[in-house]
């Protein structure tokens, strides 16, 4: 989290450790369940759950923010997946565009980055989301909806693909946390 142009003060009250022991509290007090819920229409097209995004960077303790979200009621925050040892739980994983990082994507694709169309990047966005419908919704109207979501990093969005992000976020009504 940058904080520039704030005083020396303002950087204090502002820094990330207040920040996120603010945002657990709202968390307990169910602030970013009315957030999920609270705009009208929030579901997105052919889902009974609302989709949200947890927009942020790498080391700004997002991965903590997650799993505090994962544990509130409704709200699921990445995919589950079985360990190999069943007595250790599930895990969650909670970045699922992570091949859109710059890192990964060199070492993986042989596509030029500033070359990514469109039509790929958001299939795989749709994709995500639809596991995780699949994992945690049910039929259109049925009680006790999850708001439903993930990370994205600023970086796994390509900044020439920025325009038809905004336009996919505001046509399937994500809410974006960030």
């Amino acid at each position: 989290m940058r904080l520039m142009g704030l005083t020396p003060l303002g950087r204090r009250l502002f820094s990330p450790t207040k920040m996120s022991r603010v945002l657990f509290v709202l968390l307990r007090l169910g602030a970013v369940l009315v957030l999920l819920y609270a705009v009208p229409g929030v579901a997105a097209k052919n889902s009974a759950c609302p989709l949200f995004l947890l927009f942020t960077t790498q080391r700004s303790g997002s991965g903590w923010t997650c799993q505090v979200l994962d544990a509130q009621p409704h709200i699921a925050c990445g995919k589950k997946r079985q360990r190999k040892n069943e007595h250790m739980g599930n895990m969650t994983i909670s970045e699922m565009m992570i091949h859109y990082s710059p890192s990964v994507w060199q070492k993986k694709s042989r596509i030029a980055r500033q070359t990514i169309p469109w039509a790929m990047w958001v299939a795989d966005a749709n994709k995500a989301f639809e596991i995780l419908r699949e994992e945690n919704c049910g039929p259109e109207g049925v009680p006790g909806q999850m708001a439903i979501g993930f990370k994205l990093m600023y970086d796994q969005v390509p900044d020439h693909l920025v325009p038809n992000f905004l336009r996919f976020v505001v046509d399937h009504n994500i809410t974006m946390l960030h």
